[in-house]
């Protein structure tokens, strides 16, 4: 086999991906779109809780709560349960673009409950953006 018997299939394969990229037009300006789809972002649920209205460092620890736990819904059922420390008194929750609902309670250190559940809400989360549901567990929701 000579040189040229190789060479001349590697440079017509070569011209063909060259030319594959080149358009002929008629002319006018057209715009194409490249197909490209762009990545739709999560948004983000803050949760920012008081007990008793407050955010004083022993508001949590005077109830024994060590952490809440906030239980999220869609139009699908159970979305999912997050949870955070108590004295953090916010929490923020990626989640993707759509309406939810939920609720939070506080638990204490073995994780039973000691508040009733504090209703979210309906609420919708969009790309890009935060929603931020503040909440307040009084007195009277403590177990």
């Amino acid at each position: 086999m000579n040189t040229a018997s190789i060479l001349f299939p590697t440079i017509t394969a070569a011209s063909v991906l060259w030319l594959g990229g080149c358009f002929v037009g008629d002319g006018e300006d057209h715009h194409h779109s490249s197909g490209a789809v762009a990545a739709v972002s999560d948004g983000s649920l803050i949760v920012d809780w008081t007990v008793d209205r407050s955010k004083d460092r022993f508001a949590c620890s005077d109830i024994d709560a060590s952490q809440i736990s906030v239980e999220l819904y869609d139009d699908a059922g159970f979305f999912g349960e997050f949870a955070q420390d108590c004295e953090s008194f916010a929490t923020t929750i990626d989640l993707p673009p759509g309406p939810f609902s939920g609720d939070a309670l506080l638990l204490d250190s073995r994780g039973a409950e000691l508040t009733t559940a504090v209703d979210l809400g309906d609420f919708s989360i969009h790309s890009g953006a935060d929603t931020v549901i503040p909440i307040d567990f009084p007195l009277s929701s403590i177990r």
